[in-house]
């Protein structure tokens, strides 16, 4: 099994740890893994769990040139209309995470697996092998395997979700196993793909960004499962039964967002962790 991970890391010196701890998290892998890291800054130097997997791309931006048009309309041009203008030098730094769909698509062919992160979600081998047994049923069935995003409240110690905004009741069984349905808010900051669902989403729409509802950074995070997006039935995430004949989510569906930003949110963090789903039966 060999997997590509690509994280874009817009340089910043508080976030260095983050950016380390999720290669830490990668390289607790098994199997001949890559990392590509696209940066607007020479950064190897600064990386601490190099095991010689690690290519680091870096491509320049235009920090001032586009913050006027943000300004006014709240968003930054998408870069395929820059193009067909001719002005591909007035480029924001929010188009880095852009920067991977020049390269997997010439490396499609060399990797099972590949995905996408932010810096700063934690994806190690226990989300791994929760992928591994699960994507095969969900593709089956044409659904997506989900994710949940957490947060820890460091003064509290509470976990909480932090892209759910309500929480989630409807229960599917597919093969006879019961899934949760994300039917909320299924961004959780990364995708992965095996080959051939990859290359069939570089041939879709959404592979150009050509989708609504996502702002410049969050489009190239939510892969193929936004909500404004067609490829999948739903996103669900396998339940274990509980005692008192109930469901929850199993643990190996959390990644954490580490710097714990959104806590006390006005709008995310709501839903404490973990929680129970009623049995339909």
């Amino acid at each position: 099994m060999k997997a590509a991970f690509h994280i874009a890391f817009y340089y910043d010196a508080t976030r260095v740890g983050y950016l380390n701890d999720v290669i830490e998290g990668l390289n607790s892998i098994k199997g001949a893994n890559k990392i590509f890291i696209y940066s607007n800054k020479n950064i190897r130097h600064l990386i601490k769990n190099d095991l010689g997997n690690i290519t680091c791309l870096r491509f320049f931006y235009n920090l001032k040139i586009l913050d006027p048009v943000y300004k006014k309309f709240g968003r930054y041009p998408y870069k395929h209309w820059l193009k067909k203008l001719g002005l591909t030098f007035f480029i924001h730094p929010f188009f880095l995470t852009w920067e991977n769909r020049k390269v997997i698509p010439e490396i499609a062919d060399d990797f099972d697996v590949q995905a996408y992160l932010e810096d700063d979600v934690r994806f190690s081998d226990t989300q791994f092998k929760y992928w591994l047994n699960n994507i095969d049923i969900c593709l089956r069935h044409n659904y997506n395997l989900g994710f949940l995003r957490y947060e820890v409240n460091r003064e509290s110690g509470g976990t909480f979700l932090t892209d759910l905004t309500a929480p989630l009741h409807n229960i599917i069984y597919l093969e006879g196993k019961p899934f949760l349905v994300n039917d909320n808010n299924p961004y959780c900051a990364f995708w992965i793909m095996n080959k051939p669902e990859l290359k069939e989403f570089m041939k879709s729409p959404e592979w150009r960004f050509e989708v609504e509802g996502y702002d410049e950074r969050a489009i190239s995070a939510v892969g193929w499962h936004g909500l404004n997006m067609h490829r999948y039935l739903n996103t669900i995430i396998p339940l274990i039964q509980t005692e008192n004949n109930n469901y929850r989510v199993t643990d190996e569906c959390l990644v954490h967002h580490l710097p714990d930003n959104y806590i006390n949110h006005p709008d995310f963090c709501k839903i404490r962790y973990p929680f129970t789903v009623q049995s339909a039966f």
